[in-house]
């Protein structure tokens, strides 16, 4: 792999291409820190990411190409919060960490970081930094951090720009080619758009909307010792409980997006920049037992794997031919500990104590996106649970009562799977259960 060549210009990737079509994003990263705060410290840690990481230096001028420019200086700035009160002045800043993780990067801004600090007291301040979605996926929001806490870097060079053309390249080669073939044939007919009314709440700001809620360490703990017990995957639990959720019973096979972190190489390990794509998975019919779906649900994750590079924008016109008023399309992303930072301990950054910290979600373009996060980093409040689930709706299709219901119905038939045995209950039997709950269809 040879040096990250400056200056390059960079075909955008189909995901590229359709984010630069709609409203700017950011991929946030947070971290608390207790103890002061070096502004000068953070100033040349920000600096330093900058000159450290090609893809954050770019320019999308137009929709085809970006190029990766020599150098630049990124934005800092800090936010002293006042107000009468702690819990008054932090709910306040974290209100004010979750604008600043929703405002988007100007079109051809350079470079496509920045950062916050929020200081509610003497001691104790949030820092966020936010890259645009078109250069950072989840995997690089966590290279950010990474960089921001290490005191001396002694990794490789961020070979970006190289790494990027033979991503390219396969796609277009007769693997990537084979590999978009497969993907097309395993979504074949599947519906994007679940049957939901979705309708917004008249009278809902023009606002996304964003809920949280935590499942009880009980049930996450029973949910964990069957997923052993199945050598399944929470992720495949997560994805049959968000369909029980929604649906009920499903009887067609219904297309979910997920993200993959498609990092293959130990160059791409090291590379911040847009590599994740948007998968489709494929929820088939309820059929046989829990056991059987899950079975199911699972083996389609692994074959979506085995392609993840496939952008899943090559994909949508294999799916069921729908108008854009059948229902709601959802994403859902799936972040382990090591990914959401909820199981790292407390890291030096100078004279002060630092740790990840969660802020917001990131939309990324289905009308619902649906995270589940294990062992998450704490609330501003300090809670932590084990498992915590989020959902975000975009403005304009589902309301803040049905964003609400439907984290809730979610957070149930997780409770109502793990209250099961697995190999021997019907997955109607449980489609059942959920149905007949306070709140069922």
């Amino acid at each position: 792999m040879s040096e990250p060549s400056e200056g390059a210009t960079l075909p955008n990737s189909d995901a590229q291409r359709t984010r630069m079509s709609g409203e700017g994003s950011c991929l946030t990263a947070a971290i608390e820190i207790s103890g002061p705060a070096d502004e000068d410290l953070l100033r040349a840690r920000l600096a330093r990411l900058v000159a450290r990481r090609p893809a954050l230096r770019s320019v999308f001028g137009s929709a085809t190409g970006h190029r990766v420019l020599d150098g630049g200086t990124s934005a800092f700035t800090r936010h002293r919060v006042d107000g009468a009160g702690r819990e008054a002045r932090w709910a306040l800043a974290y209100e004010l960490a979750r604008q600043e993780a929703t405002r988007p990067f100007p079109v051809g801004a350079s470079p496509l970081v920045r950062a916050a600090l929020f200081t509610a007291e003497a001691d104790r301040h949030l820092l966020v930094v936010s890259a645009d979605q078109l250069v950072c996926d989840a995997w690089s929001a966590n290279l950010l951090v990474e960089d921001f806490l290490a005191a001396d870097l002694d990794q490789a060079p961020d070979a970006y720009p190289d790494v990027w053309r033979g991503r390219q390249e396969w796609l277009d080669g007769p693997d990537g080619l084979a590999a978009v073939g497969r993907r097309r044939q395993a979504v074949m007919g599947a519906h994007r758009a679940w049957p939901l009314s979705g309708r917004p709440d008249d009278g809902d700001p023009d606002e996304l909307v964003e809920r949280l809620l935590e499942i009880d360490d009980e049930t996450t703990l029973e949910l964990r010792r069957r997923v052993r017990q199945a050598k399944g995957s929470l992720l495949a639990v997560g994805a049959a409980a968000l369909a029980l959720g929604a649906v009920g019973h499903v009887t067609q096979s219904l297309a979910l997006s997920t993200m993959f972190a498609a990092r293959e190489t130990e160059a791409e390990a090291n590379v911040v920049g847009w590599l994740s794509n948007d998968a489709l998975l494929v929820l088939p019919p309820q059929r046989g037992t829990v056991l059987d779906y899950l079975t199911a649900i699972r083996g389609e994750i692994f074959a979506a794997l085995r392609d993840q590079r496939v952008p899943a924008e090559r994909l949508a016109s294999a799916l069921h031919p729908q108008s854009g008023d059948a229902g709601l399309s959802f994403a859902l992303l799936y972040l382990p500990a090591q990914l959401s930072g909820g199981g790292q301990v407390a890291m030096q950054l100078g004279a002060a104590e630092a740790a990840r910290a969660a802020v917001s979600i990131c939309p990324t373009g289905t009308d619902v996106d649906l995270f589940m996060v294990e062992d998450p980093p704490p609330r501003a409040d300090g809670a932590r649970p084990l498992l915590r689930l989020g959902a975000t709706s975009t403005r304009g299709r589902a309301g803040t009562r049905e964003t609400e219901r439907l984290l809730s119905r979610w957070g149930d038939a997780l409770a109502v799977l793990a209250g099961h045995d697995w190999s021997t209950t019907p997955m109607r039997e449980i489609a059942s259960v959920l149905a007949a709950a306070p709140g069922g269809r």
